[in-house]
């Protein structure tokens, strides 16, 4: 009863009028679409039509097709039956209720099955007034993503085909989409993936890197995220266990057992929610029985992917044996899910039938018999062993490429019965899931991290530094720059990239685990103290909806008792600030105006809803750098110049740091090798300070920094410390005042001091003054890990407690070697590289010097030279290992 009130057949009226909110749509009485319109914007479309060929030669369109019936659905939509001799081709048009229109295509031939190799949606639909049409790129694989048509004004329509295997053209004002493939649906009923139309206004800055403006795409991802079968109400927090070399780990071993278990805890006190589970069990497989193209077959399944496979268990008859179930329990009493590691292709043998390959993705998914197969499989899974969802990798496809689009839809089908079934279920997506588009991402889970493999040589150095975490950081914001950019991935489904994959391999260049290579714990510590924070907030502003963390400090025993509470703290504050905050991070977008990360540039995104939010800043560089921003649309705020602004910096001072009006240029100076975070919200009045922190009656800042601090009522002592002048604010009210806060100077940029350059040479004086050499001393108090030579002092990134001169190249090379003098004495410089003692060309960070024994003679002055002449690209000298200071203390004002 309740399907005839929704559905019903109409006889041929004049027209059928469909409305949904502000859209409307109009279709003739044989079954065309004659007007479209959103809002005040209205299109009439003449010559709506469709095609399908069929491989052997068939081709079907509505004037080659008998008697048409109309079916109804409700007010919003409605399915066009023509009836083309054995065809039945079923063409619906359904306004969904994120105000889109939707067009697809469904046959039915009852007497065979076929093979469709094309299919024309809008097969050259007019649509009155188009004037110009644009189609996005994947930026990761040549396929498209949208078409952009523009009409008079600044109204626009995007068109898109909910799949990878489609394109979108216009000639004049005649749209088509369609998709072709010659693919191979094995069934007698094709669904034909829908068309999603929506209203884009275009005018006014670019989407960064594209043809596109920024309004257009954000209409589109707004209508992308609209379709994701389950809305995010919290940021998922997952840790890559992996990525800590979990797989070193056999879950048959007690020792290991305990280890894994400090990973969970781990997870649990920071936050972490979710974390995959790649460890091994060798009760259970053997990792002399893989069959997949990397080796690591015995750790998918929770260890139990090898039995799975050769069908000597299956998950839906037989019980998961519990030294499997009692690790999933443990983590589930710490508030950890565990996600079990699949690869959907390999060679099931239950599913031998269907082999399309002699080895690795031998699979082919697309057959009925094999998805509903999976799906059971997994559900199964998934219920009896109580994980939390699956990270997919190793491909989706095998056989030849005239089957991928089948698997891909497939593939679609598995995704969403098993959302379906449990809404909750997370999905970590790897391999080449970055090739499909945003469309893949219409289940819980993220895209590919950094778009590929993790393991520092893979990758190499983008943008050198002495922390592997910050090159790891520059690395995902430039993938992240190009999903929200070019691939056009609503912010739910970009991935962050927390900490760094540890380095797989020895120092003697063997892999443990691998191949012949014996199993044993090789890097457990390799947590990058001082450059984590650059890389968490990398992925807050960024990713924030997709918390993914790599390395965790777990492994290592002293990496795990000896992180400070404070740092705890700092990342369990982050971590609940996504979730909080994630109404806003879900609109995380790129700044217009600014580029993508660069040497020497500040790249930034904005984070808005409602016409407040937040701005975060990166500077990946060694110096301060200024950067110049619009308060306007280029960073998601309305164009409106009566509105103003109180900004509040979250990172690295919290403070407040000014009040900037609509339409206001303004200029923020970042700290080198810092992310500034700063809060926009509309003022409501003046704040009683603004430059620096007020705590109590006194104010806070950095220690040796001088910052312009306007104070709403004038005072001739800051801190107790009478000023010697004030000046008028900017700002209208109250007076601005140099405050200097005492202290050594401390940052986290801390160049030398260039006097002299010419023929190659840098000249430089320095010294290491006593605040440099107390936070060193209190780092090893606060942080008392025995660090062990040489193995810990190869990786650049632990022992922080030592004092580094870090010689900063653009393009740093091996092969360029620099020769540093410090006071007239040459002086031994150590290469670094992110694979730690493997000396790899292509992951060499740079030149260094272990200065620290000069902290023995505090404030003495040193005289560097430093000859340059084989590195065209060298850019400075910088100490090492510092960080700011805050401070009460004022020198003066």
């Amino acid at each position: 009863m309740a399907a005839a009130a929704i559905f019903a057949v109409a006889t041929l009226a004049a027209d059928y009028q469909l409305a949904s909110g502000d859209v409307k749509a109009v279709i003739s009485g044989q079954g065309t679409l004659e007007s479209v319109a959103f809002g005040g914007f209205s299109v009439d479309v003449m010559g709506d039509g469709w095609s399908v060929k069929i491989a052997d030669g068939t081709q079907l369109g509505p004037s080659g097709c008998g008697s048409v019936e109309v079916v109804l659905i409700g007010k919003t939509g409605l399915t066009v039956m023509h009836f083309c001799g054995d065809y039945q081709v079923n063409a619906t048009y359904e306004i969904t209720t994120g105000s889109y229109l939707v067009k697809n295509l469904a046959l039915t031939n009852n007497a065979k099955a076929y093979n469709v190799t094309s299919a024309e949606i809008y097969a050259g639909t007019q649509f009155t007034g188009l004037q110009s049409f644009t189609t996005q790129i994947n930026a990761f694989y040549a396929i498209q993503i949208a078409g952009f048509g523009r009409f008079a004004g600044s109204d626009g329509l995007f068109f898109s085909l909910m799949t990878p295997f489609g394109t979108h053209q216009a000639s004049g004002q005649n749209v088509t989409v369609s998709y072709a493939g010659n693919t191979n649906h094995r069934t007698a009923h094709v669904g034909i993936d829908g068309v999603v139309m929506g209203h884009a206004v275009h005018g006014g800055y670019m989407n960064p890197g594209t043809n596109i403006y920024k309004s257009e795409a954000t209409a589109f991802k707004a209508c992308v995220d609209s379709f994701r079968m389950v809305p995010q109400t919290t940021a998922v927090k997952v840790n890559v266990a992996w990525d800590e070399n979990d797989y070193q780990l056999d879950m048959a071993s007690p020792q290991d057992v305990a280890e894994y278990k400090r990973i969970i805890d781990m997870n649990a006190d920071l936050g972490l929610t979710y974390q995959i589970f790649a460890a091994r069990n060798s009760k259970h497989s053997s990792r002399y029985n893989t069959t997949d193209g990397w080796g690591f077959e015995d750790v998918l399944w929770l260890s139990m992917g090898e039995l799975i496979r050769e069908g000597k268990f299956n998950p839906v008859t037989d019980p998961i044996a519990s030294d499997i179930t009692d690790i999933v329990q443990y983590a589930s009493m710490r508030g950890v899910k565990l996600l079990a590691y699949v690869y959907p292709c390999l060679g099931f043998v239950p599913m031998k039938q269907y082999f399309v390959a002699p080895s690795g993705n031998m699979l082919d998914i697309s057959p009925p018999e094999v998805r509903e197969w999976l799906i059971e499989t997994l559900d199964a899974f998934y219920v009896k062993s109580g994980v939390g969802g699956f990270a997919w990798d190793h491909g989706i496809v095998a056989g030849n490429n005239d089957l991928h689009y089948s698997q891909w839809r497939a593939w679609a089908a598995i995704r969403t019965e098993l959302t379906r079934r449990h809404p909750d279920i997370v999905f970590d997506n790897r391999q080449v899931a970055h090739f499909w588009g945003p469309w893949y991402m219409l289940h819980p889970g993220y895209q590919e991290p950094i778009a590929g493999d993790e393991n520092p040589e893979t990758y190499g150095v983008p943008f050198p530094s002495f922390h592997t975490d910050i090159v790891t950081a520059g690395k995902m914001r430039s993938v992240n720059y190009l999903y929200s950019s070019s691939s056009l991935l609503a912010a739910s489904m970009v991935p962050g990239f927390i900490s760094h994959q540890t380095e797989r391999s020895a120092d003697n260049q063997t892999v443990p685990c691998e191949g012949a290579s014996p199993c044993y714990g090789v890097n457990q510590r390799d947590f990058d103290y001082l450059g984590y924070k650059f890389s968490l907030l990398s992925t807050v502003g960024t990713a924030g909806a997709n918390l993914v963390w790599a390395m965790m400090p777990a492994r290592d025993t002293q990496e795990y008792e000896f992180l400070p509470q404070k740092d705890k703290d700092f990342i369990a504050g982050w971590l609940t600030f996504a979730d909080t905050n994630l109404m806003y991070l879900k609109n995380t977008d790129n700044i217009a105006t600014l580029e993508p990360p660069a040497i020497s540039k500040v790249d930034g995104t904005h984070a808005m809803y409602k016409g407040e939010g937040y701005l975060f800043l990166f500077n990946q560089n060694y110096d301060d750098i200024g950067v110049a921003l619009t308060i306007d649309s280029s960073m998601g705020l309305p164009n409106d110049t009566s509105i103003t602004y109180t900004v509040q910096e979250m990172n690295p001072q919290a403070r407040v740091v000014g009040q900037w009006k609509g339409g206001q240029q303004v200029s923020v100076t970042v700290t080198g090798k810092t992310v500034t975070v700063l809060h926009l919200t509309r003022a409501t009045s003046q704040p009683k300070v603004m430059g620096a922190a007020l705590e109590g009656s006194k104010l806070v800042g950095f220690k040796g920094h001088t910052q312009v601090v306007v104070l709403r009522d004038e005072a001739e002592k800051v801190n107790g410390v009478q000023c010697e002048s004030q000046r008028e604010s900017e700002h209208g009210t109250g007076v601005a005042v140099d405050v200097v806060f005492g202290g050594d100077y401390l940052s986290t940029s801390m160049p030398l001091r260039k006097v002299a350059q010419g023929g190659g040479w840098f000249n430089y004086t320095t010294s290491v003054t006593v605040g440099m050499k107390q936070q060193l001393e209190n780092r090893a108090v606060e942080y008392p890990i025995q660090w062990v030579k040489p193995k810990d002092y190869e990786a650049t990134w632990l022992v922080p407690t030592r004092l580094p001169l870090y010689f900063f190249s653009s393009r740093p090379s091996s092969a360029a070697p620099l020769v540093v003098y410090i006071n007239g004495n040459k002086v031994p410089l150590t290469a670094g590289y992110t694979s730690r003692g493997i000396p790899r060309t292509n992951t060499f960070l740079g030149w260094w010097f272990d200065a620290t024994a000069y902290l023995a003679q505090p404030t003495a002055s040193l005289s560097v030279a430093v000859d340059a002449s084989a590195d065209s690209y060298f850019i400075g000298a910088y100490w090492e290992n510092i960080v700011p200071e805050s401070t009460s203390e004022v020198r003066r004002c």
